[in-house]
């Protein structure tokens, strides 16, 4: 019988430890690593890195405004699928 890995957070953490193993991150700035990291993450595809571009100061850029409390446009179906729906109230639809 295969042994597979059946801890949700093991698997997630697992997934983010092969992102970073098989990445071509090295010119990705430092700020935006984890950003570019969750962005291949959430597409299935490390080859998406190469395809990310960054203004200079976009990462503090970034941060700043959403400190400020700037919106976070996105889709609505991406944003439903990346709820860890565990960590939501019962009530939560």
């Amino acid at each position: 019988m295969l042994d597979y890995i059946r801890d949700g957070q093991e698997i997630y953490r697992n997934s983010f430890a092969i992102i970073r193993e098989e990445a071509r991150l090295e010119r990705i700035p430092a700020d935006l690593e984890k950003l570019a990291v969750r962005v291949i993450h959430a597409c299935g595809m490390v080859e998406a890195v190469d395809g990310l571009q960054f203004s200079e100061g976009a990462g503090k850029a970034g941060r700043d405004a959403l400190a400020a409390g700037a919106p976070i446009l996105c889709d609505a179906r991406m944003v439903s699928e990346g709820i860890t729906r565990p960590a939501c109230r019962p009530t939560t639809r």
